[in-house]
């Protein structure tokens, strides 16, 4: 099991859009992904414990560490039943999931 802590969330998040989705974009979706995604990787730890009971009942987080293997899993499960999907006007996939593993992986314990 590929693991990081939750603490990380924000890292990955920030390294991810960064070199993966800003590229895609263009004006002024360019600049409002970086400000959600600056917003989303500031509140990340507190998101994740809102949502601490339902990442535990679902079996992808283990004290302070996030099971990225079982969290990718999941994510191809849903792009397999419901295809890409288009968000401000970029378009995610599956490589997006492996894309942000691969961020991921680097905070791995």
């Amino acid at each position: 099991m590929s693991k990081m802590r939750v603490g990380d969330i924000g890292n990955v998040l920030s390294a991810f859009v960064e070199h993966n989705i800003l590229p895609k974009a263009t004006g002024a979706q360019k600049f409002f992904t970086a400000f959600a995604a600056a917003a989303l990787a500031d509140q990340s730890t507190t998101l994740a414990e809102v949502y601490r009971p339902m990442l535990e009942m679902i079996g992808v987080l283990h004290g302070d560490f996030l099971d990225i293997s079982k969290l990718q899993e999941y994510a191809h499960s849903a792009f397999t039943k419901t295809g890409k999907f288009q968000y401000m006007g970029i378009i995610f996939g599956p490589d997006d999931v492996d894309a942000m593993v691969e961020v991921a992986e680097r905070y791995a314990e």
